[in-house]
């Protein structure tokens, strides 16, 4: 009995203790407030994007020319830049190639082993065993459709696998879409075309049948915007890039070794309060009026790219100055008043109806049949031809045409593609008749 009463005074006096000591730590600990100031996922602020490198080009087959994608891009090296090469993308390129006739997507000793080698070159990883299942059977049905397309000989295009191809739809469209339309201001101009063809003294015969920007060095390549619907920065920043290195020919100060590569995430992470909603997609109407008056842009090595909204992070120091003087917006439906803003001003962004067929392209001239104009992507009319634009895409070089895709012109405002459409006029803007003797084809 004796033994007992002490045992339990002495456990009494053990969790006194304990209470004691709890209580002085967290008098000690401080408490637990969310900081608003903190930067917004500033844990991700140094990751990037594997983005592609500079290598050839495929363009596929132009009626009466084949540019040459080495003089074509300036012969940039990928070392004077932030672009990261893949170490496989000639690997990947040989892939994409591969006639998937061949395969039995039935035949797990076959499909299975493709299948593994797509994963390892597109950096490709899955939770589960029961996802990446489903992952096999979306890439089976992918082939399938792509096959049964070539297979017609009805068709002006090819399709082929890519880095969307196991991608289930939402997916897709949360990750490489990003139409918004622009929020309501009045500081955008909408010119019809016959006043514009007045304002600038000129008339119809002096636009070119064709013209691809491409040959004068003042595009840049396709970059891949990732997982992010930023395709609305990657459109206006590259139309803004095309511009400035336009007016440099002009000038005498453009180097097609150094092209000027402006930044997007510069556009994804300042531009919020003309109505940009980052990777949740914007508008290049709402992404160029806040260029006009913030008046400056940095470059893309200065400003990189990472996929990711963040805070403003705009460096002053190293600012690219870019006086636009007015936004301009195609006519619904214009396709012959986009031809006209091509060729006098320069790339153009383009609003477009993408689906299914249009993820799988490959090469050739694009036309898709039941597009109703609902408009989901951005990106970039560098040139046409009686028969079809020449567009930018912002997917990588490994997608279309070593990234752009030839928009078919056999209706008007085919999928939309003279729906949305706007382009800058800088300042200093200079005519393309008033320079045509100092564009020198570089291919």
């Amino acid at each position: 009995m004796k033994f007992s009463l002490i045992s339990s005074n002495q456990l009494l006096v053990l969790v006194l203790i304990t209470i004691i000591l709890m209580l002085s730590d967290l008098s000690h600990q401080k408490p637990n407030i969310i900081n608003n100031n903190k930067p917004l996922n500033n844990h991700f602020k140094n990751l990037g994007l594997n983005l592609p490198g500079r290598h050839k080009l495929e363009f596929g087959k132009f009626e009466n020319y084949r540019l040459k994608p080495t003089k074509l891009l300036g012969g940039r090296n990928t070392k004077k830049n932030n672009f990261i090469a893949p170490k496989n993308d000639t690997e990947i390129k040989a892939f994409l190639n591969y006639d998937l006739t061949k395969l039995d997507v039935q035949n797990s000793s076959q499909i299975i082993p493709f299948y593994n080698n797509y994963k390892t070159l597109f950096n490709k990883t899955y939770k589960t065993k029961e996802e990446e299942i489903e992952r096999v059977g979306i890439f089976k049905q992918t082939i399938v459709s792509i096959n049964k397309h070539n297979a017609d000989d009805c068709s002006h295009y090819t399709q082929g696998i890519n880095e969307m191809s196991d991608m289930k739809w939402p997916e897709i469209q949360k990750q490489k879409f990003g139409f918004k339309r622009p929020i309501a201001r009045n500081k955008t101009k909408k010119i019809k075309f016959d006043k514009m063809l007045k304002s600038s003294n000129y008339d119809d015969n002096n636009i070119p049948l064709e013209w691809d920007w491409r040959k004068y060095g003042i595009v840049t390549p396709s970059i891949n915007q990732g997982n992010c619907g930023s395709c609305w920065s990657f459109a206006s920043a590259s139309v803004l890039e095309s511009h400035l290195m336009k007016v440099q020919i002009y000038e005498g100060n453009f180097d097609p070794n150094n092209q000027l590569i402006l930044s997007q995430q510069n556009l994804i992470d300042c531009s919020r309060e003309y109505g940009t909603e980052g990777c949740e997609g914007g508008s290049s109407k709402d992404a160029f009026e806040y260029v006009q008056s913030a008046n400056q842009l940095n470059t893309y090595n200065t400003y990189p790219y990472t996929g990711i909204p963040n805070y403003c992070q705009f460096n002053n120091n190293m600012r690219i100055n870019v006086d636009i003087k007015e936004v301009n917006r195609i006519t619904t439906g214009a396709d012959d008043e986009l031809v006209s803003a091509i060729y006098r001003h320069g790339p153009v962004t383009v609003s477009f109806e993408a689906n299914l067929n249009f993820m799988n392209y490959r090469s050739g001239i694009y036309e898709e049949p039941f597009c109703i104009n609902n408009i989901t992507h951005y990106m970039v009319a560098v040139g046409y031809t009686p028969e079809y634009f020449i567009v930018k895409n912002s997917w990588g070089e490994n997608w279309g045409e070593g990234g752009f895709v030839r928009l078919s012109r056999s209706k008007i405002n085919n999928c939309g593609i003279s729906e949305q459409d706007y382009y800058p006029v800088l300042a200093n803007d200079v005519g393309t008749d008033q320079m045509r003797d100092k564009l020198k084809e570089i291919y």
